[in-house]
């Protein structure tokens, strides 16, 4: 988010520069001096420019959440079908690392469908959720991959 308020922060200041930097001296020039107009359609279409490329971060975002998810979707199915080829005893032991692991996958989901339901404007609120949450999954899934080992 800080990237996108950066670039569209300079953008605003590209645009004061080259309107001010484009007007010329009457004596120079007949054309027409930039007006107060001019600057309102640049600094609309720059915004418009600016939601834009932010709906682009989070299309992107979100199918790079979807990946992600699919993935650790597939380990957990692996270390669950390895749990059940365990003897009874670490079958218990496993048993509370997988269901942490699945609390923690169903509270990302949860997330992402929170996720999918923002515009580019709330996005920034709902993302650091969603980071939280994965960060989670994450290190569920890797203390569940360790006992495994």
């Amino acid at each position: 988010m800080k990237k996108v308020f950066i670039a569209f922060c300079f953008l605003m200041i590209s645009v004061v520069i080259t309107a001010g930097c484009s007007q010329k001296n009457e004596t120079e020039s007949s054309e027409t001096a930039v007006t107060s107009e001019d600057v309102k359609q640049e600094m609309t279409e720059a915004v418009q420019t600016t939601a834009e490329f932010t709906d682009q971060q989070l299309e992107q975002y979100k199918q790079d959440i979807e990946a992600q998810l699919q993935e650790y979707d597939a380990e957990i199915e692996k270390l669950e079908d390895r749990a059940e080829q365990m003897n009874e005893e670490l079958k218990v032991q496993l048993k509370d690392d997988l269901r942490e692991l699945r609390s923690a996958r169903e509270k990302a989901g949860k997330k992402f469908e929170e996720l999918q339901k923002q515009s580019g404007k709330a996005w920034s609120d709902i993302k650091k959720g969603m980071d939280n949450a994965m960060d989670s999954l994450s290190k569920a899934l890797d203390k569940a991959k360790a006992r495994f080992q």
